[in-house]
Order: C-alpha cells, then sequence, then structure tokens
C-alpha cells in the first residue's frame, strides 16, 4: 500500500534513487506485458478466442472522427474550412525536406508550445553537480 506521508519524509535526493529504483524494476515488467499484448492481438486478429477462467480478451476498436478537407469545402466554403484548420507539423517538415517550402521561411511564422511536462532522469558523473 501507498504511504505517501514516507514518501513525503524523504530528502529530494531520496525521492529520485527510489524513483529511479521503481523505475527499474518497472521497466522489463512494461516490455513483456507490451509483448504479451501484442501476441495477444495477433491471437485475436487471427480468429482466436482468447480465454481463462474470469478474464476475456477483446479488441475493441477506438474512432476518430475526420471531415475531408474537400468535402468540407464543397459543403460549408473554404472560408470556413479555413477557420477550422490545423496545420499539419510533419506534414510541413515533409515539405521542408523536399523543397516545396524554405526552412527559414517556415520559421518566422512557427510558434513553439509546451505540450506536456515529463520528469527526464539523467544519469551524472559522480563528481558533476556537488559543491568543491
Amino acid at each position: 500500500m501507498l504511504d505517501l506521508a514516507a514518501l513525503s519524509a524523504l530528502t529530494p535526493e531520496e525521492r529520485l534513487v527510489r524513483y529511479q529504483e521503481l523505475r527499474a524494476l518497472i521497466a522489463p515488467l512494461e516490455a513483456e506485458k507490451d509483448a504479451l499484448n501484442a501476441l495477444i492481438k495477433a491471437d485475436l486478429q487471427g480468429g482466436l478466442t482468447v480465454q481463462s477462467a474470469g478474464l476475456r480478451a477483446v479488441l475493441k476498436t477506438s474512432h476518430s472522427t475526420v471531415y475531408p478537407l474537400e468535402s468540407f469545402v464543397e459543403q460549408f466554403g473554404a472560408d470556413q474550412a479555413l477557420a477550422v484548420a490545423t496545420i499539419d507539423a510533419k506534414k510541413v517538415q515533409n515539405l521542408i525536406k523536399t523543397k516545396v517550402l524554405h526552412a527559414g521561411e517556415v520559421k518566422e511564422v512557427a510558434v513553439t508550445v509546451p505540450r506536456s511536462t515529463a520528469l527526464v532522469i539523467e544519469l551524472v558523473d559522480k563528481g558533476e553537480g556537488r559543491a568543491a
């Protein structure tokens, strides 16, 4: 059971060490889980029923709604299509690679916005970061 008080009592350095210990323990389990997931999906896609006492595996497909540009423009007009359009960054990068767009000009209009913040643990030399 999670003891938040005990974790809160740890020093920041102890938290970091414990975090890395847990990450090292979990990583192989995650890899095994991912491999089993792929194998079970393949079984189901191959027509097998995958079931054990109290458990059954099924495939569920999630869907997203897309609006084809041509149909949207035809129905609502170019102004409305432009009002709701987004620029696909990967497609922009491909246009730069194929020299359809100039990287410098694209950079002038680019805006970088934070998407998410992730905790990144980096290995450091033993002497690095310590006061001399």
